[in-house]
């Protein structure tokens, strides 16, 4: 898997190329430089980055019971 640093307004996110997961965003280029090559040397995930790991994964709220 391979990734990139991509800047998004004010943020610099980290991108699973296959995919187009945003992994995570911050507001430094370095860090999000750093981290990127670390991916792209082996570290992370051995495939296809799990959705629920992205930045952009939206949690279901649970329904609550109503009360009678």
């Amino acid at each position: 898997m391979s990734y990139r640093v991509s800047k998004r307004r004010d943020l610099y996110a980290i991108v699973e190329k296959d995919t187009n997961l945003v992994l995570m965003r911050t507001e430094d280029e370095i860090e999000a430089r750093t981290i990127c090559r670390s991916l792209n040397l082996g570290a992370g995930f051995n495939g296809y980055t799990p959705a629920f790991f992205t930045s952009e994964f939206g949690y279901k709220q649970k329904e609550r019971p109503s009360k009678k």
